[in-house]
């Protein structure tokens, strides 16, 4: 299985998990070969099992502000631990919900806990053979990147 078949299980999840938290639809999905800039905040979960690697829902902090305050149903101006909460949440059930989509083709997956984090000077690089693949969701007005990298165990 390559990184586009995960990554489309990923973004799969993610259109029916965000709208489900947030009440807004995911408006569109873009497929590209690279990945963001820097961006402010990424929410990282990895796996492991008959795959291995790891996913990352990258975005603005006004983006991560408006994702955790729609969950919270408030207004939030900070990046405190609820929010990271909810982020790290967010990450929790898209990638647990992507895993039951890959299951169901064969591929059984254990997934780690998901970390946040946080500044824009922030750089991810993951040391597998693979290279990574991206898909650009339009949300309320923002943008939520997912990263998949990924490679059979």
């Amino acid at each position: 299985m390559d990184n586009s078949a995960v990554l489309e299980s990923v973004v799969r999840a993610a259109q029916d998990v965000i709208p489900a938290l947030t009440s807004e639809p995911v408006a569109g999905v873009e497929v590209v070969d690279a990945g963001p800039g820097p961006l402010d905040v990424s929410v990282v979960v990895g796996f492991a099992g008959a795959l291995r690697g790891l996913v990352m829902l990258q975005m603005s902090e006004e983006t991560a502000l408006v994702l955790s305050g729609k969950m919270l149903g408030q207004d939030c101006r900070e990046l405190g631990p609820m929010e990271q909460s909810c982020l790290s949440e967010l990450g929790n059930m898209v990638v647990g919900s992507a895993s039951g989509i890959l299951e169901a083709d064969g591929y059984g997956l254990k997934l780690a806990v998901p970390a946040v984090v946080l500044g824009r000077q922030h750089r991810l690089v993951a040391s597998t053979s693979q290279e990574g693949q991206a898909a650009r969701l339009a949300w309320c007005s923002n943008e939520i990147w997912l990263r998949v990298v990924a490679e059979e165990a």
